[in-house]
């Protein structure tokens, strides 16, 4: 049967756990359970009741989503701020859906954040340090995007593509790549997506250095270890006319002692390699990087079923 809405009173007394009772009850089948949860979270300061209200904007019960903008409306103030900010993604996320656009609540956060500057600075130089990777990529996106000038919003995005949370580092990877943050920028922190271990990451810097026509990062691009990544790298460095001898370069490259390059080389001599590199290959089966070793068998592998 689920709660009543009778029983959402006796959750709003509790002295422990009555938000997150609450924010259950919110989400129960009954629309008026649903409704006088909504009113109960109202009454309190603190981040989950705020995100809570958020969900409900999306609310089927067309009376339930208007009270939760309605409730929304009267936290748009600059003390409500850091709460704001903790449902950022959720607010950026539902702002796509049928219902919840209907609110103006993004672009009201988003005018609060400009007209209160320092307030909002220090909010989100808070949300950087979230516990939760969404709260901490949208706080460093906010951050770099509404000061861009600021020093500390360089390191926020530093911070954020050395994040072991990909979520965070694909967040500050695409404001990186959309051209949005000023262009000395973006070019200082591109050579971190390229770097970075996740192959849709490096894309996005690919895509960015394919605007800039840059040959040379393309070219070096059409060695990585990422099969995807060096596809799309071949075809962006021939609409910039650059053509080469990858299998040359590939078996050149299998001098180097640097671990990643030595994989990019294999990884290329598995796509245009011819049987006869095998010789070349075989001795890298006994490096001491067993990712080198996996792949100089992979490669071999391959080479060897196509004679």
């Amino acid at each position: 049967m689920g709660l009543t809405p009778d029983r959402v009173s006796l959750l709003a007394h509790l002295e422990r756990g009555r938000v997150g009772a609450l924010a259950l009850a919110a989400m129960q089948r009954n629309g008026w359970t649903r409704a006088r949860a909504l009113a109960a979270l109202d009454a309190e300061v603190d981040e989950l009741a705020v995100c809570v209200l958020v969900t409900r904007l999306n609310d089927p019960v067309a009376e339930i989503a208007t009270e939760a903008d309605r409730l929304l409306h009267g936290k748009r103030g600059s003390e409500w701020l850091v709460a704001l900010i903790a449902a950022l993604p959720l607010i950026e996320t539902t702002s796509d859906t049928v219902r919840a656009s209907r609110s103006e609540l993004a672009g009201q956060v988003q005018a609060l954040l400009r007209d209160h500057p320092r307030r909002a600075w220090t909010a989100l130089a808070r949300a950087t340090k979230a516990v939760d990777a969404d709260v901490r990529a949208a706080a460093i996106v906010r951050l770099a995007r509404n000061f861009p000038e600021r020093e500390e919003a360089r390191r926020a995005l530093e911070s954020g593509l050395v994040d072991l949370d990909p979520r965070v580092r694909r967040g500050v990877a695409e404001l990186i790549a959309s051209g949005q943050l000023p262009k000395d920028l973006a070019d200082t922190l591109l050579s971190r997506l390229e770097l970075d271990r996740s192959p849709a990451i490096r894309l996005l810097g690919l895509r960015w250095r394919r605007k800039q026509a840059d040959a040379e990062a393309l070219l070096r691009a059409c060695f990585d270890r990422n099969a995807s990544l060096r596809h799309y790298a071949r075809r962006y460095s021939r609409g910039v006319g650059v053509t080469t001898d990858y299998r040359s370069l590939a078996l050149e490259r299998l001098a180097s002692m640097h671990r990643t390059e030595l994989v990019g080389a294999l990884a290329t001599l598995s796509d245009v390699g011819r049987a006869e590199d095998c010789k070349q290959i075989e001795p890298l089966t006994q490096h001491p990087s067993r990712q080198v070793r996996d792949e100089a068998r992979r490669t071999l592998a391959l080479l060897r079923a196509s004679r």
